[in-house]
């Protein structure tokens, strides 16, 4: 493949590189798409998601929408189910799962809360 004058010229040129541009090159952690897992390095550093510049806009939001699906018609299903008429409560009848559950915990301490 290279000769060890060819890596030990290489090796000379990567030293003389300033310490941001061997960061870039050469990342030591590289973050990845929460759904799709692309690299998302070069992203902001807050992104959990691929950016629509990367993969299209029509893309970028069903790889946004993938994840936050679930969790939306699990809570919509069940206030569906609390706002029907009943002759006892329901809160009570309504059996979740741990997955289900865990979706749930990412609404508490906000107005979409549901407390079963």
């Amino acid at each position: 493949m290279f000769t060890e004058s060819t890596l030990s010229k290489i090796s000379n040129l990567l030293k003389r590189f300033p310490a941001f541009v061997q960061r870039r090159l050469y990342p030591r952690h590289r973050r990845r798409c929460k759904i799709t897992g692309i690299d998302i390095s070069d992203q902001r550093p807050d992104s959990v998601f691929v950016s629509e510049k990367k993969v299209g806009y029509y893309k970028a939001h069903q790889v946004r929408n993938k994840d936050s699906n679930p969790r939306n018609h699990l809570r919509q299903r069940i206030e569906k189910i609390l706002d029907q008429p009943s002759l006892f409560d329901q809160k009570k009848v309504i059996k979740l799962t741990d997955e289900q559950k865990e979706l749930l915990e990412f609404w508490n301490g906000t107005e979409y809360e549901i407390k079963l």
